[in-house]
C-alpha cells in the first residue's frame, strides 16, 4: 500500500521565476571520504510509544492556493513596475473549482491598469497580481549538424551521454512505457526519430495557433530527442526514456523568447492533461508569483517539476526561475570528463546535474545538431524521473514528488566535494541506481538487531525489506549521515500496524510516526552529521510471512522561505538613502534565516543590479541612489544551506521638496511687525518636509540678507522692521534629500 502524497514540501532552498532555456555543461568527480560515525552507548530497548488513536495529520509546509504578497501591494506601485518593464500587461492566478488558472489583462493607461489591479486584487479566488514581462528566453548553442545515416540508431556511438549514464542496462528494465513527459519550450517538430503516435497533442500558448507539434526555432525539438528518440528504429539516435509520450507545450515563439505568464500557463496546463513530468529547459533572472503558484500546483498534484540551473557562470551565476524556486529540481550541465561545463551556473538552487556539452539530438526537418547547455542536461534529468517512477508504479504504486525527487538526489554520483555544492547539486543524475532503488530492496539476510546497540546496518543502498516475527519483534536498523541533510525515512508495503521511531547517537528518540492501520510511515527530518538508528515495532499482531520495506533517502537540504517585504522603501533617511524592510521568514519550513542578502539596480534600470550585500537585520540602508530616479531591489534569506527564492521590488528615489507656496504678508500685528505664512510643498517624489530656513533683507536693499534661521511651522513673525521700507524675504523648503529652490517675497512694511 502506497503512502498518501504530500504536497507543498519545498525540498530546495531558493527559486522564483523568469524564464529562459538554458544549456549548461558537467563537473569532476571527487571520492567522498566516508564518515566515521561514533557508535551508540549500549542502552535499554525502548518501549514504543502508546499513540492516541487518532491520525496525525502532516500539514504541508506550503498550499499552491495560498494568496501572495502581490495582493497587499498598493495598485499604483504594480502599474509603475509594469510601467517600468516595458507595458501595462497583468499576469493573475486564481482559484476555480479547485484548479489553477493564469490569465493574462492588459489596460490602455495607467488610470485603467490601476482600476483592473485593484478590481482583481479584491476579485474572489485570486492569489496574485503582477505585471507580466517578456523575459522568457532560450539558452542555446548549436555546434554541428548532420543528417542521418540508414542503419540501425547509426548515431548511437555519437551519443556520450547514454554511455556515462549505461543507458543499455536501463533499458533492460524499463524504457518509461506509460509515463508522459511534458516538454515546455519552442514546441516539438515532426521528425523521422520522434513517433507520431508518443508526440501527443499539446498547446501553443506563446500566441501562435496549434497543438505545440510545431517548433521554428528548435530547442523544443532538440530537447524531446534527448528524452524520447525512438530506440532500434535505424534512424538517428537514441532517447534515454525511448517508451515515454511527450506532451509539446510551445510557451516561447520561434525566437525563444516568451512572456512569464505563458510558461505558468503551460505548467498548469500539463499537470491538468495528465503529464507525470515536466521538464522546463528555460529560464530567467526574476522571481514571480504566478510561476511560484504553478510550479507549487504541479508538486501537490504529483508532477514533478524540472527545470534548466542557468548558463551565465561567466557573468556570476545570477538566480534562475523557474530552476531556483521551492520544490523544483534544478540542473547544472556536465562534460565528457564529468566537470561542470564551462557556461553551468552554480548556485545553491542547483540539485543536480546531468549531460550538456556536445549533446546530439533531433532538429526540424529530420536533422541533427549536438547542442551545448542546460537546457540539454534537463532532459535528461527528466527521461530520469520518468523511468524512476515507472519502475516505482509497477513495483510499488506511484511514488510521491518529494519521494521521487529523494531517489534521483539520494542515488546521483557525487561530484566535486563531498556532499551536495554549489556546482553540480547531489551529483551526477544516475538512472541505473535510482530505477535500481525502487526495484531491488535488499532482504535482510537474518533478522535485524533487537536493541539500539545491536542496530543491523542498512545496506549501502538504504533500502531494505524484512519483516516482523511475532507481536514481540522490534526491529532496530543503523545508518550513518555524513553530510547534514534533509532525510526521508519511509516504511510501506505493511500488511499490520507497524510504527516507526528514530534515535540518534545518544539514544533519544528524535522523530516517530504512528499512523493507525496499514498506512505508511514516513519521517522527514534535518539531520546533521551522525549515526543514527530507526526503530520498527508491531501496533497489532504481525502477519507471518509479510514483509515491510524500510528506505532512508536524503533529500534536498533545508531550506528558508523567502523573505516577506513589509515596507519597500519605507524611508529616505539621508541624502540618495532608501531604507528597504522586511519579515523574517515563518516557521515550518527549514532551518532560520541567518541572514540576508539584498541588491540594488542602476538607476532606471530594470535588469543592470550591482553586487549582493549580506546584512544580519531585516533593513538595509541603499546608499548613493540618485535623486527622483526608480530602482529594484532584490532580498533573499539565507541559512547554512543556501539561499530562498528572491523577493523583488520597486522604488522611486525621494527629490528634494518643490518650492514653498504661496508667501504671503498675513497680518502686521504690531508696530515694526509683520507675519509671513505660506504653503507647504506639492508632496511630489519627496519626502515629508521636516523644516524651513528663513531669510529677510536689510531694509530697502535686494542683496543685502540676514543669516538664514530655521523653522519648523508656515508661518514666521518678523520684528524691527522700518515703517514704511521694502524688504525681501526668502524661503527654502527642507527633506532628507535636501533643500527646496528658493522663493523670494517682497513687501512694503507698513506705516
Amino acid at each position: 500500500m502506497m503512502k498518501p502524497a504530500r504536497t507543498g514540501l519545498s525540498l530546495h532552498p531558493w527559486r522564483q521565476v523568469t524564464v529562459g532555456i538554458v544549456l549548461v555543461c558537467a563537473s569532476a568527480t571527487v571520492a567522498a571520504a566516508p564518515v566515521q560515525a561514533a557508535p551508540l552507548a549500549p542502552a535499554a530497548t525502548p518501549t514504543p510509544t502508546v499513540r492516541a488513536p487518532s491520525p496525525t495529520t502532516q500539514v504541508p509546509d506550503q498550499d499552491w492556493n495560498q494568496p501572495r504578497e502581490s495582493l497587499q501591494r498598493p495598485a499604483a506601485q504594480l502599474v509603475t513596475e509594469a510601467r517600468e518593464s516595458g507595458g501595462l500587461r497583468f499576469a493573475v492566478t486564481r482559484t476555480v473549482a479547485g484548479r489553477l488558472t493564469v490569465e493574462t489583462r492588459s489596460a490602455p493607461n495607467p488610470t485603467a491598469a490601476r482600476v483592473l489591479v485593484a478590481q482583481a486584487q479584491r476579485s474572489p479566488g485570486v492569489l496574485s497580481v503582477e505585471p507580466d514581462t517578456r523575459n522568457m528566453h532560450a539558452f542555446g548553442s548549436p555546434a554541428t549538424t548532420s543528417t542521418a545515416a540508414a542503419t540501425n540508431d547509426p548515431q548511437r556511438t555519437s551519443q556520450w551521454a547514454l554511455t556515462r549514464l549505461k543507458a543499455e542496462q536501463v533499458w533492460t528494465s524499463n524504457q518509461a512505457a506509460g509515463m508522459k513527459i511534458a516538454i515546455i519550450d519552442t514546441g516539438v517538430a515532426q521528425h523521422e526519430d520522434l513517433a507520431n503516435s508518443r508526440i501527443l497533442p499539446g498547446i501553443d500558448l506563446s500566441g501562435a495557433a496549434g497543438d505545440g507539434r510545431n517548433d521554428g526555432n528548435g530547442h523544443g525539438t532538440h530537447c524531446a530527442g534527448i528524452i524520447g528518440a525512438t530506440l532500434n528504429n535505424n534512424v538517428g539516435i537514441a532517447g534515454l526514456a525511448p517508451a515515454v509520450s511527450i506532451i509539446p507545450v510551445k510557451v516561447l515563439d520561434d525566437s525563444g523568447s516568451g512572456y512569464d505568464s505563458a510558461v505558468a500557463q503551460g505548467i498548469t496546463w500539463a499537470t491538468d492533461h495528465g503529464a507525470n513530468v515536466i521538464s522546463l529547459s528555460l529560464g530567467g533572472p526574476d522571481y514571480t508569483e504566478a510561476l511560484d503558484v504553478a510550479a507549487q500546483y504541479a508538486i501537490s498534484h504529483g508532477v514533478i517539476v524540472i527545470a534548466a540551473a542557468g548558463n551565465e557562470r561567466q557573468t556570476g551565476s545570477p538566480v534562475e526561475y523557474p530552476g531556483a524556486l521551492p520544490g523544483v529540481v534544478a540542473v547544472a550541465a556536465t562534460g565528457q570528463n564529468d566537470s561542470f561545463g564551462s557556461f553551468s551556473n552554480a548556485g545553491s538552487y542547483v540539485d543536480l546535474s546531468a549531460p550538456g556539452v556536445s549533446i546530439l539530438s533531433t532538429l526540424p526537418g529530420n536533422q541533427y545538431a549536438s547542442w551545448s547547455g542546460t537546457s540539454m542536461a534537463t532532459p535528461y534529468v527528466a527521461a530520469a524521473a520518468a523511468l524512476v517512477q515507472a519502475r516505482a508504479a509497477a513495483e510499488l504504486g506511484t511514488l510521491a514528488v518529494p519521494e521521487l525527487t529523494a531517489v534521483l538526489t539520494g542515488t546521483a554520483d557525487d561530484l566535486g566535494p563531498p556532499g551536495r555544492d554549489n556546482d553540480y547539486g547531489f551529483g551526477l543524475i544516475d538512472p541505473l541506481a535510482a530505477v535500481a532503488a525502487v526495484s531491488t530492496p535488499t532482504p535482510a539476510p537474518t533478522d535485524a538487531g533487537n536493541s539500539l546497540a545491536a542496530a543491523t546496518a542498512l545496506p549501502p543502498e538504504l533500502v531494505v525489506e524484512e519483516d516482523l516475527r511475532s507481536a514481540d519483534d522490534v526491529d532496530f536498523w543503523a545508518f550513518d549521515v555524513s553530510v547534514a541533510s534533509r532525510v526521508n525515512l519511509s516504511l510501506t508495503s505493511l500488511a499490520a500496524d507497524y510504527d516507526l521511531d528514530l534515535f540518534n547517537a545518544a539514544g533519544g528518540r528524535i522523530g516517530s510516526s504512528q499512523n493507525p492501520g496499514t498506512t505508511p510511515e514516513s519521517l522527514t527530518l534535518d539531520l546533521p552529521v551522525g549515526h543514527y538508528v530507526a526503530q520498527i515495532y508491531p501496533f497489532s499482531t504481525p502477519i507471518a510471512g509479510s514483509r515491510y520495506r524500510l528506505s532512508v533517502i536524503r533529500t534536498a537540504a533545508p531550506t528558508v522561505p523567502g523573505p516577506v517585504v513589509l515596507a519597500p522603501a519605507a524611508s529616505f533617511p539621508g541624502v540618495g538613502q532608501a531604507r528597504v524592510s522586511w519579515a523574517a521568514p515563518r516557521a515550518g519550513s527549514g532551518a532560520p534565516a541567518t541572514g540576508y542578502r539584498v541588491a540594488v539596480s542602476a538607476a532606471n534600470s530594470t535588469t543592470s543590479f550591482g553586487p549582493w550585500t549580506t546584512t544580519a537585520g531585516t533593513t538595509h540602508t541603499f546608499a548613493g541612489l540618485v535623486r527622483g530616479a526608480s530602482y529594484r531591489y532584490r532580498v533573499v534569506a539565507v541559512n547554512g544551506a543556501g539561499q530562498s527564492t528572491v523577493v523583488t521590488g520597486a522604488f522611486r528615489q525621494a527629490a528634494p521638496p518643490s518650492v514653498v507656496r504661496s508667501p504671503r504678508v498675513a497680518a502686521w500685528p504690531a508696530p515694526g511687525s509683520a507675519t509671513i505664512t505660506w504653503l507647504a510643498p506639492m508632496y511630489v517624489g519627496g519626502t515629508p518636509v521636516v523644516r524651513y530656513l528663513f531669510q529677510v533683507s536689510a531694509a530697502n536693499s535686494t542683496t543685502r540678507f540676514g543669516a538664514w534661521q530655521p523653522v519648523t511651522t508656515t508661518s514666521r513673525t518678523l520684528i524691527g522692521l522700518l515703517r514704511n521700507a521694502n524688504y525681501r524675504v526668502r524661503l527654502i523648503a527642507v527633506n532628507s534629500q535636501g533643500n527646496s529652490l528658493p522663493v523670494t517675497l517682497a513687501f512694503r512694511q507698513a506705516r
